[in-house]
């Protein structure tokens, strides 16, 4: 009696994942292929050209915020194409390096893509 409420029961299981396109572990059911999600194409990052502001050179980071590694750093001067938007108050400028926001001083008409 056991064994057959047992049976009825991963059947039952497979069924519903079957249904659902799911797996149960342990139950074979037909593999079913979920439909893809539709994703809007990643908008291309605008950079633009900066000059830094800072007396005392600035900090490269390897992530934006002052809780990463300094990597590296600019003169005072220095002319850095960063990207347009924000995150924390850093700016990007390349993979893995970061600036402060705060210290880049936008060069009129010169943004792309």
């Amino acid at each position: 009696m056991k064994a057959t409420k047992s049976r009825r029961l991963a059947r039952g299981l497979a069924t519903m994942a079957a249904t659902a396109g799911a797996v149960v572990i342990g139950l074979s059911a037909p593999a079913q292929a979920a439909p893809a999600p539709e994703q809007a194409p990643a908008a291309a990052a605008v950079w633009c050209t900066y000059k830094v502001s800072a007396s005392g050179g600035l900090n490269i980071r390897s992530g934006p915020g002052t809780g990463y590694s300094i990597v590296g750093s600019l003169a005072n001067g220095a002319i850095v194409n960063a990207t347009q938007t924000t995150t924390n108050g850093f700016r990007q400028i390349g993979s893995s390096r970061w600036v402060s926001a705060s210290y880049l001083i936008k060069q009129p008409g010169n943004c792309f893509t």
